[in-house]
Parts: structure tokens; C-alpha cells; sequence
């Protein structure tokens, strides 16, 4: 592992974090410390307490969290959610975490302070570290909040590096985040009893950090197109290792999580809530297919739903693109519409530009047996066009995945 290089950047001395469950802002201490460590330090002293703190956190032994030495509720005797719901609320907030990263980085990448860029996640990564530290006590949720917020950093330092064509910065946030593929792999091996291998973690984390890095790599080549299609893939990357992660909770504490992850009733949910998030992703980078959101020629939808090639095996433009993502809504509709007729209808006027109105959605939530939940389709269907840190968008991606809950019953 290489040392992280001194620099003129000083002043910002290195805070540590202590996140606790219920303390005051959890995430937000551990990841001002990652963030010094990875992105701020080089003074002096303050280096080689940075690269210390690295080596002992990418090189540390797996955490040892179990329900008896780190009381979570995986040994409670009575429910605290269903599982189908746990996998649901993991890929909700994974996804998050994939559009709030990647814009963070993409800004970071731009000149935004890091401060600045450091704000954007840490509601994110407080809301999973209290989701992992309710499982697996205050011990496993301090244990993901530091390997957790590390990631962050490093994803930080390899935009900018990048942006600034600084080859050695960038080797360095690839080498850390390599090990913290693997440290994180360890993590989850140790938590989940072997349930959940650690190269298998790591393998999916390694998509992650290449979903992430790519999505900084299309906005520095103002490259929208490629930009919406690397989110929609990183987001479905992401909902999978939540798949993994609830499954392995599930099958550890079944009374405190019962039920199954992935039988048909929620597998319908799950793509409902993707689907939707989808959609808005790809409309926020302001990416449209035109009146009616039809395909361009050989613009299918492919594997997750990602814009299939053009005609001629060229990457999809625009209208590939956007069709792709209606045609996944419109598969996904159908396939949990209580009225499937009146719920296509409906979701042809919301898909057609301009959108369509408060009634249209008011018809779509009524056909899919959810009519309390109009609201939550008018905030997807009109989510705003720009960054994927808006806020307004990260409301709409919530809304998505609570429609989808919802409907699950």
C-alpha cells in the first residue's frame, strides 16, 4: 500500500469520530476523520498519523460481531421487520448512496469543497450505519461506519485526482479502495457467520467502485448520455448487495426478520421500486425519449434494464436510453398492476411529454392498488433535472421505493 504524500494543504487537523447508534450525528464524525485522513492531511506529523489510520483499517483482522457479543436484534423473539421490507429499505438506501456518491464526487472532481461534498452523504451513511448497527449492535455499527466512510474519502481523492491529472493520487484512492473492497468483504463475512463470503462482497464492491469512478469519468466529458447509464446500472449494482445483505440478516435472525427476500411477490416490488428510480434518474440527467418515450431503433431494454446498443452496435444515444427506461416501467406496471389496462393507460399520459397531470397519477396509483400514493408517483414523474444530489431527487427516489413497500403489503 503507498503512503499518502505530504502536501501544502494543512490546517485541518485529523478529528476522530465515534459513531454510536443513537449519537449525535454518527456519520458525520467518522467521516470528517476518513475525510481527513484520505483527502486533507499532509502536514507534518498529521501524514503519519494519516497513513497509520489507513494501514490499520484496510489491513485489520475481520471485526468479530455476533449476536451475543454485540447485542443487535438478529436473537430478538418477536418481529422488527419483515424481511421482504429489509431488503427493500437496504436497497433503497444503497441506491442512495450510489446517486448522492457519485454526484459528491463528480462536484468534488469540479472544485467543490470537500467539506461541501463531505455534507452530502453523511445523512445517507448515519441512515445505514443505524440500519447495521440495529442488526448487529453498537460494536458492528461503529465497524461499518468506519469502513464505510473511508470508502467515501477515497472515492473523493480519485476524482480529484483525476480531474486534476494527478496519476499518483489516483493510484493511491485505487489501491485504498482495493483494500477496502477486501475489508469490507471481511466485515460482512464475520457479521453474517460465513454466510456472506468475503471475495463475494468484495467482487461486488469492485462493480460499485467502477460504477462510481465511471459516473465521475462521463461528467468530466460532459457525456450525459453515458452518465445516466452508468447511474442506472450503479444503482441496480448497488440494490443487489442490498438483495445479499438482507437475505444473509434474514436467514440469520428469522424471527426478527421473516419471510423470504426474493420470492415472486417481491421480486415484483423490488423491480417496481427500480424501475421507477430508473426513470427519474435517467429524466433528472435530462435524458428524454420525446412524446410517448418510444425507443430509438435497437434501443431495447437489455440485462437490469440498461439501454441496449443502436442498430449499428454503437452506444445508445438519448432516445435508447430514455425508451429503455420506459419500456422497464412499463414492464414493471404491468406486472404488479391490480388493473393492468387502466394502469397502461395511465402511465402512458405520465410518460408522455409533457407530464402528465395529478389525475393521471392519482388513475396509476388506483390501477397498481396503491391509491393513497399518487403523491409519491407525481414526485418521480416530475422529478427536477440536474445533479443527482438534489434534494428534491433523493425525495423522489424515496418516494419510489416507499410506493413500492406499500404495495407490498
Amino acid at each position: 500500500m503507498k503512503p499518502l504524500r505530504g502536501s501544502s494543504r494543512c490546517g485541518s487537523p485529523w478529528r476522530r469520530g465515534s459513531p454510536s447508534r443513537r449519537g449525535s450525528r454518527a456519520g458525520a464524525g467518522v467521516l470528517a476523520a476518513s475525510l481527513t485522513i484520505g483527502v486533507l492531511s499532509g502536514c507534518g506529523d498529521d501524514v503519519e498519523v494519516a497513513n497509520a489510520a489507513i494501514a490499520a483499517a484496510v489491513t485489520a483482522p475481520p471485526v468479530e460481531v455476533t449476536a451475543g457479543a454485540s447485542p443487535g436484534v438478529l436473537d430478538a423473539d418477536e418481529q422488527v421487520v419483515a424481511a421482504p421490507e429489509l431488503r427493500l429499505m437496504l436497497e433503497q438506501l444503497l441506491g442512495e448512496h450510489v446517486l448522492l456518491m457519485s454526484g459528491a464526487a463528480a462536484d468534488h472532481a469540479a472544485g467543490l469543497g470537500t467539506e461541501a461534498a463531505l455534507g452530502v452523504v453523511v445523512d445517507n451513511t448515519d441512515a445505514l450505519t443505524e440500519a447495521i448497527a440495529l442488526v448487529y449492535g453498537e460494536a458492528g455499527g461503529r465497524a461499518f461506519a468506519s469502513l464505510w466512510s473511508q470508502h467515501v474519502a477515497f472515492f473523493l481523492d480519485h476524482a480529484r485526482g483525476t480531474a486534476q491529472g494527478d496519476h499518483r493520487a489516483v493510484a493511491e484512492a485505487s489501491d485504498h479502495l482495493a483494500h477496502y473492497e477486501q475489508g469490507f468483504g471481511s466485515f460482512t463475512a464475520t457479521a453474517t457467520g460465513g454466510a456472506l463470503p468475503a471475495d463475494a462482497v468484495a467482487q461486488l464492491l469492485a462493480v460499485h467502485v467502477a460504477d462510481i469512478n465511471g459516473y465521475v469519468a462521463a461528467r468530466s466529458d460532459d457525456d450525459a448520455v453515458r452518465g445516466a447509464v452508468t447511474l442506472v446500472t450503479g444503482h441496480d449494482h448497488a440494490a443487489d448487495i442490498g438483495v445479499v445483505l438482507a437475505t444473509a440478516i434474514a436467514g440469520q435472525g428469522p424471527v426478527a426478520f421473516p419471510g423470504d427476500t426474493d420470492d415472486e411477490h417481491v421480486e415484483v416490488a423490488a423491480e417496481l421500486a427500480r424501475a421507477l428510480a430508473n426513470h427519474l434518474t435517467v429524466r433528472a440527467l435530462g435524458i428524454e425519449a420525446g412524446a410517448g418515450g418510444a425507443a430509438g431503433a435497437g434501443g431495447e431494454a437489455g440485462v437490469g434494464g440498461e439501454a441496449g446498443a443502436g442498430a449499428d452496435g454503437e452506444a445508445p444515444d438519448a432516445r435508447d436510453v430514455a425508451g429503455a427506461a420506459t419500456e422497464r416501467l412499463q414492464a414493471a406496471v404491468r406486472a404488479a398492476a391490480v388493473d393492468v389496462p387502466a394502469a397502461t393507460a395511465a402511465l402512458a399520459r405520465l410518460t408522455t411529454l409533457p407530464v402528465g397531470t395529478r389525475a393521471d397519477a392519482d388513475a396509476l396509483a388506483a390501477a397498481l392498488g396503491v391509491p393513497d400514493l399518487g403523491e409519491a408517483l407525481v414526485a418521480v414523474m416530475t422529478a427536477p433535472t440536474g445533479d443527482p444530489t438534489d434534494p428534491e431527487l433523493i425525495a423522489a427516489h424515496r418516494a419510489a421505493y416507499a410506493l413500492a413497500t406499500s404495495w407490498l403489503g
